[in-house]
Formats: C-alpha cells, sequence, structure tokens
C-alpha cells in the first residue's frame, strides 16, 4: 500500500502544478457593472482603473450565479495588496471595500476571486463594481433640469455615517442640494452657502458659506453629520465644520438637486453614495493561509498536498492506514475505545475521518484517541453533538493543563450530522480542522503511541458513532517505534 501511494504521489504532484497563466488586466468604468465568470480555469479576474491622489473609490462584488464566494483585492501598479475583503458581514458572503483614499496619481487595480482561489471547486459570475465616493449608491442620474425643475436623489439611509454626491455639470447661476426639511446647500460657480430649509434663502437663513470656484465640469461634495468637503481632482478646496445643525437628520430626509433661476442646469452626472459601514471592523477579511482547507475530504493523497504545499506538515511520508468505516458503540457511562491496527507506534501524522452519532445521550463524545502508550497514557480528538470539540491529553491517569474544549459554529450539530475531522500532529503541536476549518490547537507532549475509535459517555444510555473514511498519513519527521 505504501509503495502504491508514493507513486500516485508523484504522479499526482505534476498535476497540480500546471496553473494556467493569470490574465492581463482588464478595463474598468466607474458605476458600470461587470461580470466576472470565475471557474476552475480562471479562479480570479484583475481590472485596471487610473485615478487621482486624494480621490475617494469603494468596490462591491456580489455573486450572481453559482456558488462562489467573493474576495476583492486592491492592488498598487506593481501588484502589492493594499487592502483586501472576503465577507462585508459575517452575515454575507459578499465582499466590499469602502472608502479608499488614493494616495497618489497613477493606474491601480482590483482583483475579484474566489475564497479558497485555484484549489476551491466553485464557480459562477461575479457583479464587480467600481463607485466614486461611499459604496452605497443611492442615485446615479443624467438629467437636463429646466428652469424651477427639480431632480430626486433619494432617501439619506438612517443609519449611515456620510454622503458622497459626485456631479459633473454645466450651470451659469446656482444650482441647490435640499435636504427636505432642514436644510438647503446653495452652490454657484462663485461658492456655496448652507441655510436652513426656507422657500427665500437670506441672510437670516444662513448658517455657513464660502467664497470658492466651483465653475468646472467635476465636483464631489462629501458630507457627515457636522462638516462640508468640497473635492476637485482629489484636492479639497473647501472645508467647513457645521455646528448649528446636523446634516444626516435622524428621520426620513429626501434630498433633491433644484435648478433655481432663469437657466437649465446639465447633469451629465449626478451620482450620491453613502457609507455602508458605520463599524468597518464588522468586514470580514481574507482567511489567513492554514486557516481554512479546501481539499481536506478528498484522497488522503490530495489532502496532505495541500498541508505540504501550505507549509502546515513536511514533504513526503506515507499513509499507514485507510478503512472505508468503523463503529463504536456501548450504553456503559465513561471512556470507551476500540484499537485500529496500525502495524506501528506513530508520534507525528495527519489523521482524518468523517464522523456520525447514529444513536446518542446527552453529554457523549466520539472521536479518535492518539498517541496511546496505555490506558493511563494518551491523547483524544473529541466531539459533541452540541457543537464542542476536544482535545485532551492524559498522563499517569490525570488530564493535563494542555487539554482544550472548544465550541465552534463549524461544528454540524445534532444526531446523524456528519462532521469531517483532521487533525494534524507534528511534534509538540497538535492542530485541529473541522469541516476544513481550523478550530483550534494545543500544545502536548511528543511521544509514540498506537491509535483507537473513542467514545465517551456521561451517562448509562445506549449510544453508536460511526467513523467513514478514517486515514492515517504518517510525517516523515515521525518517530515510530516498530
Amino acid at each position: 500500500m505504501f509503495k502504491f501511494s508514493l507513486l500516485l504521489l508523484l504522479l499526482w504532484q505534476p498535476l497540480l502544478a500546471q496553473t494556467p497563466p493569470a490574465p492581463e488586466p482588464l478595463p474598468i468604468t466607474p458605476l458600470i457593472p461587470v461580470s466576472a465568470q470565475l471557474n476552475n480555469q480562471i479562479p480570479a479576474l484583475t481590472y485596471q482603473f487610473e485615478t487621482e491622489a486624494g480621490m475617494q473609490w469603494s468596490f462591491t462584488a456580489a455573486t450572481t450565479i453559482g456558488d462562489i464566494d467573493p474576495v476583492l483585492r486592491l492592488l498598487d501598479d506593481e501588484g502589492n495588496e493594499l487592502l483586501a475583503n472576503d465577507n462585508e458581514t459575517p452575515d454575507s458572503p459578499n465582499a466590499r471595500l469602502e472608502g479608499w483614499i488614493a494616495p497618489a496619481d497613477g493606474e491601480y487595480q482590483i482583483e475579484v476571486g474566489r475564497a479558497g482561489g485555484a484549489r476551491a471547486r466553485t464557480g459562477g459570475r461575479v457583479s464587480l463594481l467600481l463607485i466614486p465616493g461611499y459604496s452605497q449608491v443611492i442615485s446615479n442620474q443624467t438629467a437636463v433640469l429646466a428652469p424651477q425643475d427639480a431632480l430626486g436623489l433619494g432617501v439619506i439611509p438612517l443609519d449611515t455615517i456620510g454622503l458622497t454626491l459626485t456631479l459633473s455639470l454645466n450651470f451659469d447661476e446656482a444650482l441647490w442640494l435640499r435636504a427636505n426639511p432642514f436644510w438647503v446647500l446653495r452652490m454657484t460657480p462663485a461658492g456655496w452657502s448652507l441655510h436652513h430649509s426656507a422657500e427665500e434663502l437670506s441672510a437670516d437663513t444662513l448658517i455657513a458659506e464660502d467664497e470658492v470656484d466651483l465653475s468646472g465640469d467635476a465636483l464631489m461634495l462629501e458630507i457627515t453629520a457636522n462638516r462640508l468637503i468640497f473635492w476637485r481632482d482629489g484636492a479639497a478646496i473647501s472645508e467647513v465644520d457645521i455646528d448649528d445643525i446636523t446634516l444626516l437628520p435622524e428621520e426620513e430626509t429626501r434630498l433633491t438637486l433644484i435648478a433655481p433661476g432663469e437657466n437649465p442646469v446639465t447633469l451629465d452626472q449626478a451620482t450620491l453614495t453613502a457609507a455602508f459601514y458605520a463599524d468597518p471592523t464588522v468586514a470580514v477579511p481574507p482567511t489567513a493561509p492554514g486557516e481554512r482547507l479546501y481539499d481536506y475530504d478528498q484522497d488522503p493523497i490530495r489532502a496532505v498536498n495541500e498541508l505540504e504545499e501550505l507549509e502546515l506538515v513536511p514533504a513526503g511520508g506515507g499513509l499507514i492506514m485507510a478503512l472505508p468505516r468503523g463503529l463504536i458503540e456501548t450504553q456503559m457511562s465513561g471512556f470507551s475505545s476500540y484499537p485500529l491496527a496500525m502495524g506501528a507506534d506513530l508520534q507525528d501524522f495527519v489523521l482524518s475521518f468523517d464522523a456520525q452519532f447514529r444513536a446518542s445521550g446527552a453529554g457523549s463524545a466520539c472521536g479518535m484517541t492518539f498517541r496511546v502508550v496505555d490506558s493511563d497514557d494518551f491523547a483524544a480528538v473529541l466531539f459533541s453533538m452540541d457543537g464542542n470539540v476536544y482535545l485532551l491529553e492524559y498522563t499517569d491517569g490525570a488530564m493535563t493543563a494542555n487539554s482544550i474544549a472548544l465550541a465552534t459554529p463549524n461544528l454540524n450539530t445534532g444526531l446523524l450530522a456528519y462532521n469531517h475531522i483532521l487533525l494534524v500532529g507534528s511534534g509538540d503541536e497538535i492542530t485541529l480542522y473541522v469541516n476544513g476549518r481550523r478550530v483550534g490547537g494545543a500544545t502536548m507532549q511528543p511521544r509514540p503511541g498506537v491509535m483507537q475509535i473513542a467514545l465517551v459517555l456521561n451517562e448509562d444510555v445506549y449510544t453508536l458513532c460511526t467513523l467513514d473514511s478514517i486515514w492515517i498519513w504518517r510525517l516523515d519527521n515521525s518517530v515510530s517505534s516498530e
């Protein structure tokens, strides 16, 4: 069996190394979504855009077809990662990067990929959007406003911490932005003034003003609760703190653009965006290497190859046992175990199995013991139906301080639920993966020993646990005794 497994390993590794070259960056236009098709041949696509220093940008990626968990990475022109996001919130698989300020003029790239990269087995389409300003697009319109005409932009989200209004326009007299019924911002080519909302704007309604050149065809207005900032070409041309009122009222407020003069106002672009995050820390960054496995439920060679590529185990070693199914049953409380015919004691290893409770009472735990020297000296990996996993170590019949219990959402709970357990033992380091995700680890005494199927009951009740696809891989740094 060992020679056969080694031959498969030698044949398999060149196949894994054949990765298709990355496609050249594609163009992307602000506010025009692109559909990125991702699969095993193309796990990621990169799009290139140009910006000036100081300009604010956001990026969103949402799956439209398939089962992809999108990941966003913002890169500089040399391919260095500047920002990355996996999940916009813990409850959403979509990705989002918000409010990035370009540090310098030049070209940048936004990469959309799938969680797991080349190893993931997902596919489909992802909609990618490049947005000037914040990441929630409330309105994006073009219009020619006739004199006294108005253009509705939408409602300010109640929980937002900021707005941006990007205007590409041509106006000779004035343009009003009304936040009904709270305030009105009057803009002219020569400056702006902020007023309490009224039909007639005057010195009595004035809150703040600034004389600044607003002529030209491109402006961005940033609005927070107590600040107005006018931007052009990435530079702030006017910035004022507002103390008299809040610009982001805590009740429903509609924004409207109004042409109050005698001449029309041409709006080639009027884009209103709102901040998605009140607390950016809810965003979930991409999974660090080694925190998630994608080939854990594949054949032993492929599963170990992934561990080797992540440098979680040394290269080499070999399969020493593969068992289609094992089971253990008892109705007596306490610790029960059933030995496996391994042929040698083993210290350093990869252990993998699928487990399921077929019948059980409360407080039972199932799994395997490892590094078993005798009934008083051993270690164990166990899981329960209520979402707990255990790494236990016993020396001279007493549980050591190295033992840990973990509650994890990665464990499927309840009777008949399947769970995959993968355990890496290397020296004094023990690392546990449940259903492909790292849930924890422990430091344990390195000692060679056998492995056994194990079952623990708190009370006398019939319990049956089955373990499928059990396999054990000997690591090259293994200490064993024949």
